[in-house]
């Protein structure tokens, strides 16, 4: 199956007409279709961008809780119909109460995780989709963050995925702490590349020797084929300021 991360870039009033979020739509429906992916998680969709979105992917489901109204962002999961049966899904807030909306420790925004634990319809094999989206500013909201994410994860166990936006480099404690448990899928991947995942529209350039900060992680039982960048800008300009992450797995 394959299994992808995209921060889709929150609608907001860009500096360049080119990138608002209207004229970006086409570019992420033509990147969608070409990756094709079974399982997607995405960071930073509001309401109204989880609605366009849904309308491209008509042939999944999603669970999707905005971080504190409906025009905050949230981090929705899509699975394809087709293939997964859902058994439970939910969603929780990055802080010291996480049934509790709010922000946490010294982090500049509400953050929250969604997650899905599906069966895969052809093999019976049931695993957990978790999705989120770690703090952009403050370290400790990212070091207790992925904390809060790992202990969840540990909680439900089994055969586990984590996406998101960690906004920290691999060399970052957060990072070893989210490695405690999980392997990044770039590391055990078959096949694999390298370089940066955040782009700033083309500011900065495709770099293998830019370490990301969008992930793909996985427990240990999960065998990684292929691990890839979506490095490319259309014709016509980005689909989003991140570039999309994709892996092909197996359980």
């Amino acid at each position: 199956m394959r299994i992808t991360t995209f921060n889709l870039r929150v609608k907001c009033n860009e500096k360049d007409p080119n990138n608002y979020w209207e004229k970006r739509l086409p570019r992420i429906e033509k990147q969608l279709g070409f990756i094709d992916s079974d399982l997607y998680g995405f960071q930073e969709l509001t309401q109204k961008q989880y609605d366009d979105v849904s309308g491209i992917l008509l042939d999944y489901d999603s669970v999707f809780c905005p971080r504190d109204n409906k025009e905050a962002e949230g981090t929705p999961v899509f699975y394809k119909k087709s293939k997964f049966e859902l058994i439970t899904k939910g969603s929780y807030f990055l802080n010291e109460h996480p049934d509790t909306p709010g922000v946490g420790w010294d982090a500049c925004c509400w953050r929250v995780a969604s997650y899905a634990t599906l069966k895969e319809k052809k093999s019976g094999k049931i695993f957990t989709f978790f999705n989120t989206h770690l703090d952009h500013v403050g370290k400790q909201a990212q070091i207790k963050g992925i904390e809060l994410m790992v202990k969840k994860m540990s909680e439900v166990g089994g055969s586990m995925f984590l996406t998101g936006d960690f906004n920290v480099y691999e060399t970052d404690v957060t990072y070893e702490k989210a490695t405690t448990m999980l392997k990044d899928s770039k590391y055990i991947a078959k096949q694999s590349t390298s370089g940066n995942t955040f782009h700033n529209y083309g500011a900065i350039p495709f770099d293998k020797n830019i370490h990301p900060i969008d992930y793909i992680m996985v427990s240990d039982d999960v065998k990684v084929l292929s691990y890839n960048i979506y490095a490319k800008e259309e014709q016509d300009g980005f689909a989003s300021d991140h570039y999309a992450v994709y892996a092909d797995v197996e359980l």
